[in-house]
Parts: C-alpha cells; structure tokens; sequence
C-alpha cells in the first residue's frame, strides 16, 4: 500500500469485531493523524466564515488598497502560505493514518474491495466510513 492511499483515504469512523459482537470508534491516536485533522477542520471553518463575510472582507480589503497592483503580492503571499499549511495538514494526516494499524486494515480492505470478491466485500462491511469511497456495484 503507498502512501498516497492513506493520504486520499476516506475517514474510517468505526470498526466491528469479526464475529459481528461489539465495535470500537476509530481513535486516531498518532499526534500526527490528530494535528492533521485539526489543521484541516480549522482551515475548514476558516474557509466558511470567510465565504459567509467576504462582502465585508472585500469592502475592507478594497478601502484599504489591497486590490492594487502593488499589493498583489502580499495577497500571494498570505495565500501561497495557507496552501502551504493546507498541504502539509494533508500530509500529515497521511503519515500519521499510515502508522495506525486499525486504519492500515481498513485500507487493505477497501483496495481488495475494488476486485470485486465477495469475501473482499464481507471485510469491508466490518468498517464504517465515508460513504463517497465505497466502490458502485449494481
């Protein structure tokens, strides 16, 4: 499994024992996994208050100059850096799902889900997660 499986991985919320008695909340554990998640849900709440004020924003921005040619490059900047910090949040994330053995499972199991087996089908249904992931079959 590469890396770039973790990165783009869906988020695991659950996983039941084999026998069908009991689950366990997926806990991601790993500082890293943890610190990615944060970076990536205070982008995301920053992204949705900036959208909902972006008419005051905008007025602020354009009274104060920075719709300028002279200021393009701080906007560049100040963008150039939150992709930085988005990328890394990403990456991070990545690493630190890599390194949790629960999550490294559920991988497993949903690249063997895409051969289309049916036992392969019976280990995915053992996990809960984001739903956008799950391979179409009619």
């Amino acid at each position: 499994m590469s890396l770039i499986n973790f990165i783009l991985g869906p988020k695991l919320i659950r996983e039941y024992a084999i026998g069908g008695q009991g689950s366990k909340l997926y806990e991601p554990t790993m500082f890293l996994e943890v610190w990615g998640e944060k970076l990536l849900g205070f982008l995301s709440m920053a992204y949705s208050i900036g959208f909902y004020t972006s008419p005051f924003i905008c007025t602020f921005l354009y009274r104060r100059g920075y719709f300028v040619a002279e200021s393009i490059s701080s906007v560049a900047k100040l963008t150039t850096g939150i992709g930085i910090i988005y990328i890394l949040s990403i990456f991070m994330r990545g690493v630190g799902r890599s390194q949790s053995p629960a999550y490294a499972r559920f991988i497993r199991a949903l690249e063997m889900s895409k051969s289309s087996a049916t036992e392969s089908k019976r280990l995915l249904s053992l996990f809960d997660f984001d739903f956008k992931h799950w391979k179409v079959d009619y």
